[in-house]
């Protein structure tokens, strides 16, 4: 039977829990001063957050919003009950006694759990009031845990994995814990997609600073205040080798070359760009597939720890 060999490489090594540094949870006010009678003499809104959040309040008044300026308040909700209530109030009195006068209330749950629901803290994740020349965007500050394809947590990260992070503003990043670096201005916003190496390289960081670490951290919040809320961690593992050149086919006596249609079971050999660690218990698996009657099919596998390899090759022989 003619047989033809494709090389499918799946990297395994222990998957690691990671951590969530309290659930902190943040909303942050964006207003504006809007609206023909926008310098009017009674221009007054007030924002206020249920529990132990204390609130803000602007007047028309003030010359960083009466240009139409944004002005910015991060108020944090680190212990709240699970229900918390946002209350936002203005009015204006113009010249000709035309008198605006609007409230609202905008409901939210935390999360206590860290583990998203349907009716989570993000489920309204930017929220709009436009009344009586005033605007305001309510953004909810929380990181939401990113999940794969499957829907399963993402627990791990190798420096050239890209990932993506939801509902924050401004983002910092840790390799120990304790010193934190701002994310560049181009990584900044509600959601923010990035891999590790990109982030040292624009940020001035070494990639050795990596050597010694074995957690990322991020937060996020309001950068100019340094108010923050929930921290989450990864755990970071070794990229998956990368093939460092051809495979080597070694023809057995009685075939041909594996890369014509005609040959039959082979070895060959496989050269990676690193090792395998087995200090972190990495394992490799290996499977080769025919080509049958036009349909690939399975042909054999192998799981193959570091102590299989020489070096970085990997000799494959199928009588092993």
């Amino acid at each position: 039977m003619e047989k033809k060999a494709f090389l499918l490489l799946l990297l395994f090594c222990p998957i690691l829990s990671f951590t969530v540094l309290g659930q902190e949870h943040g909303f942050l006010f964006e207003t504006r001063l809007v609206g023909n009678d926008a310098n009017n003499h009674a221009n007054i809104i007030t924002i206020g957050v249920s529990g132990d959040s204390p609130g803000v309040g602007y007047s028309a008044d003030e010359v960083n919003i009466r240009d139409g300026n944004p002005v910015f308040h991060f108020s944090p909700v680190s212990n709240q009950p699970p229900n918390v209530q946002i209350n936002i109030f203005s009015n204006f009195v113009g010249g000709d006694n035309n008198i605006c006068s609007e409230e609202r209330t905008y409901d939210y749950t935390l999360d206590p759990s860290g583990v998203n629901t349907v009716n989570n803290f993000n489920e309204n994740p930017s929220r709009g009031y436009n009344r009586c020349n005033f605007s305001t965007r309510i953004f909810t500050i929380h990181i939401d845990f990113p999940v794969d394809n499957n829907g399963q947590i993402i627990s791990e990260i190798c420096p050239e994995e890209e990932i993506t992070l939801n509902y924050g503003y401004h983002w910092q990043f840790s390799l120990n814990g304790v010193d934190w670096t701002h994310f560049p201005d181009s990584k900044n916003g509600r959601t923010t997609t990035f891999n590790l190496l990109e982030l040292l390289n624009l940020t001035s960081t070494p990639e050795s600073a990596l050597q010694n670490a074995n957690k990322a951290h991020f937060r996020t919040g309001y950068k100019p205040t340094l108010e923050f809320t929930n921290i989450i961690s990864f755990d970071i593992k070794n990229c998956s080798p990368e093939l460092d050149g051809a495979i080597v086919d070694i023809q057995p006596s009685c075939s041909n070359s594996i890369n014509v249609a005609d040959n039959d079971n082979g070895s060959f050999t496989v050269t990676f760009d690193r090792e395998l660690d087995d200090t972190k218990q990495e394992k490799m698996k290996i499977e080769v597939w025919d080509l049958v009657n036009g349909v690939w099919d399975g042909f054999e596998s192998k799981v193959i720890e570091k102590s299989d390899f020489n070096g970085r090759s990997y000799t494959w022989n199928p009588r092993n």
